[in-house]
């Protein structure tokens, strides 16, 4: 029997796993300040199992059935006790992908906020002035990462055994600072994206 090639006519590509891979949202939070914007970032609770202490957008898990652009809304209505009414959503920055994770970055602005939080998943708030992050260069650190295969792996199945030449991956880190709050990791990389689209 001949395979049914038309598929691959209408077929609109994804990242291979991508239906394993954890999903969340953030908003890039953008306040007025009379001249042009503040961005508004959280320090994660140290009560919190993941990256306590970090600098982050308001986000989170992408819920069944939850639009990427809604759970942006909720988790920031969550976090910053808010109302959703208070987010005006301009619209999406790019996707950042890394190992199994798909984080979906969307800009808006908030009205009437005044620092308010929810203290069982955020430490504080602050915020920074657009014009900072067009005016300072951040600091560039190289991450390599290498390989590690469990124990058991099959090196007598692939070419050159134990002495496989693997990828090295370089990540570039940037680190910005701004009264005594270090913005880097995924945070700062998103951070990039949208000023470079700004």
């Amino acid at each position: 029997m001949k395979h049914d090639l038309s598929i691959f006519k209408t077929h609109k590509p994804r990242l291979i796993g991508e239906e394993d891979f954890f999903k969340a949202a953030v908003l890039i939070a953008l306040i007025e300040n009379g001249e042009d914007y503040d961005v508004l970032f959280e320090v994660r609770s140290s009560q919190i199992p993941d990256q306590p202490g970090d600098v982050c957008f308001p986000g989170g898990a992408v819920e069944s059935g939850e639009s990427y652009e809604a759970a942006a809304v909720r988790e920031t209505c969550e976090e910053l006790l808010i109302k959703p009414e208070q987010i005006k959503i301009i619209g999406a920055s790019d996707i950042m992908h890394i190992r199994n994770t798909m984080i979906y970055p969307y800009v808006g602005t908030l009205t009437d906020y005044t620092d308010s939080f929810s203290k069982d998943e955020v430490a504080e708030v602050f915020r920074v002035p657009l014009k900072f992050f067009f005016e300072t260069e951040p600091d560039k650190y190289v991450v390599d990462a290498m390989a590690q295969p469990e124990e058991g792996f099959p090196y007598e199945l692939i070419q050159g055994g134990r002495d496989y030449k693997w990828r090295v991956m370089h990540t570039v880190e940037l680190f910005y600072q701004y009264e005594g709050h270090v913005i880097w990791g995924l945070t700062a990389r998103m951070l990039d994206a949208f000023l470079k689209l700004l």
